[in-house]
């Protein structure tokens, strides 16, 4: 079994599945989710601030412009950040950088040429279309805390309609096609392609 799925298309076509066919989750654990996610955003509000504050001239420069991009970057940035705190100790402020917009451009170098090198540019159009959507950006928000991932806003369940759309999306070629990617990698391959941006991010926030 691969470690890393890059593209987090087989957990979302698995968790997607769920959420379409079956039972709502038990309103207790609803709350909590809430209850976290809110308590990690408020506690993390002041350091983005912070970091805005310091760079107002570059802070556009690092915003991801394509929806798809931008969950293809958070959910790769998840793996990474999850394997560095596997291998490593870190600090508040590695830790801090790790999740910084300041990243953003690693990402993108290691992850446009790869999406690039299997979707065409309708196929990504089709899916920057999807990700924008009120569907797809609560897909991208139920994947990302499946992954673990972390500062994440209140989680709202899709509705029946846009649980229609996901699974409507799934079968599209810029799921399929990244899916297929993804299976014909080898474990190793999967591993040596996140270490690419675990080491950029590594060095960035100067992590040993």
């Amino acid at each position: 079994m691969k470690l890393f799925n890059l593209t987090a298309i087989s957990l979302a076509m698995l968790l997607t599945l769920t959420a379409c066919g079956g039972d709502k989750p038990a309103e207790t654990t609803q709350e909590v989710k809430t209850e976290t996610a809110t308590e990690t955003k408020a506690e993390t509000t002041s350091e983005t601030t912070t970091d805005t504050g310091a760079m107002p001239a570059e802070i556009d420069k690092l915003i991801i412009q394509s929806p798809y991009m931008e969950f293809s970057v958070q959910s790769n940035r998840t793996f990474v950040v999850n394997h560095i705190k596997s291998e490593s100790q870190l600090t508040p402020e590695q830790n801090a950088c790790l999740l910084s917009l300041e990243g953003n451009p690693n990402y993108l170098e290691i992850l446009e040429p790869y999406v690039k090198g299997i979707l065409s540019d309708d196929e990504i159009k089709e899916a920057d279309e999807f990700f924008a959507s009120d569907a797809g950006r609560k897909f991208a928000e139920m994947m990302l805390n499946q992954m673990g991932a972390e500062n994440l806003p209140p989680f709202v369940e899709p509705t029946d309609s846009e649980k229609a759309e996901i699974a409507k999306a799934m079968l599209k070629p810029f799921f399929v096609k990244m899916q297929a990617k993804q299976d014909a990698m080898s474990e190793q391959e999967a591993l040596d392609f996140i270490a690419l941006m675990v080491n950029k991010e590594k060095a960035r926030c100067q992590i040993s």
